[in-house]
């Protein structure tokens, strides 16, 4: 089964052909910080600019889809979870803020932080099951005992990295281009 880890938009050229692609064909995926900015815009929360002006043109159909996304996918049958950006240690998943969920990278004297810091928050984490991750590309991959975090920096001009559970087989391709800048 294929799984995404989120922003499936604003990351590359063809980001409603993205959304209808995964709708279409059941793709599993969870939502993610960029997720979240094209609701705020189909929804007038927030002003539309350049970068998001496919929202212009998204059913409310496809926003339905992306607003029901869950932020955590538990696949249990390979002892893992799956988040766009990170979970907090020792916090229940039930107690998880999705904000944290969407936009962790590090942690500043123990509590979740979106900034870089020092180290990841998947260093801290010493538990199973295993969090798969993205969000995080100025880190690269990340392979951690209890989490494996895949942004390659694809959309930057890096790679496009998943695994295969349970095995944590890693597999990458070259990204075509360069879609975005840091």
């Amino acid at each position: 089964r294929l799984v995404l880890v989120g922003d499936l938009v604003n990351k590359g050229p063809k980001s409603l052909e993205v959304i209808r692609y995964c709708r279409e064909n059941e793709i599993w995926a969870v939502r993610g910080n960029h997720d979240d900015k094209c609701l705020r815009l189909f929804d007038g929360v927030d002003d539309l600019k350049d970068e998001y002006a496919y929202v212009r043109d998204m059913t409310a159909a496809d926003a339905n889809w992306l607003r029901e996304l869950p932020h955590t996918l538990t696949l249990p049958n390979v002892d893992a979870i799956v988040v766009h950006a990170g979970l907090r240690p020792a916090t229940s998943l039930e107690n998880q803020a999705p904000q944290h969920m969407t936009t962790m990278r590090s942690l500043e004297g123990g509590a979740p932080s979106a900034k870089p810091g020092a180290a990841s928050w998947a260093s801290e984490r010493e538990e199973f099951p295993v969090v798969v991750f993205g969000h995080d590309a100025r880190r690269g991959l990340q392979k951690f005992p209890y989490a494996i975090g895949l942004d390659t920096g694809c959309c930057y001009g890096g790679e496009l990295t998943g695994v295969f559970l349970p095995s944590r087989e890693l597999v990458a391709v070259p990204a075509r281009r360069t879609y975005a800048e840091r």
